[in-house]
């Protein structure tokens, strides 16, 4: 008798951790953080970026803004890396200064506002050997996306090195299918 008992406890404990992982791959990925506070305790909002698949199938990048706007959805090309050629409307160049950084993440201070350097596009800069202090000047070059100053390179104006992270059309450095 108790070994039945035991053995419907295990199959209800399966099918309960089954239904989880189900419910949870349905709902999607997604990034709760929406703004970082520095010590200085400046508010810095932050993109949020999931991968989400379809009703069609095709894999999307799904970009929201930290103050709560509407998504906007992406088609991707299956690897979960927006094709953000498509949506360069023009390089820009900003100058700017460091204000913080950390292990995590990077703020620089320009004209056009705070832009937020984090998660791989940061590990991918300090995997290269950038290393930046508060004060440091900089200069980005990138594109907007979806209101969102993604950095395609960056100058440390003092030396003058320059560090690649993403190339002509966008496309992150750090990800597969080059070649």
């Amino acid at each position: 008798m108790k070994r039945k008992i035991f053995g419907l406890a295990f199959l209800v404990l399966v099918e309960f951790v089954v239904w989880g992982a189900v419910n949870r791959t349905s709902a999607g990925v997604e990034n709760e953080e929406s703004a970082v506070t520095t010590p200085q305790n400046h508010t810095v909002e932050v993109a949020q970026t999931a991968v989400n698949t379809t009703d069609s199938g095709l894999v999307a990048a799904v970009t929201e803004t930290a103050a709560g706007g509407n998504a906007d959805v992406t088609p991707g090309d299956g690897d979960g890396i927006p094709d953000a050629s498509e949506n360069i409307d023009g390089i820009f160049t900003l100058e700017g200064t460091v204000f913080y950084v950390d292990s995590l993440q990077m703020t620089v201070d320009t004209s056009d506002g705070q832009v937020l350097l984090e998660n791989r596009p940061w590990t991918f800069l300090v995997s290269l050997g950038f290393s930046a202090s508060a004060g440091d000047e900089l200069r980005l070059t990138g594109f907007y996306e979806d209101g969102v100053f993604e950095v395609m390179s960056i100058e440390q104006i003092s030396s003058g090195t320059i560090y690649t992270l993403r190339d002509e059309d966008g496309r992150p450095m750090w990800a597969g299918g080059r070649g």
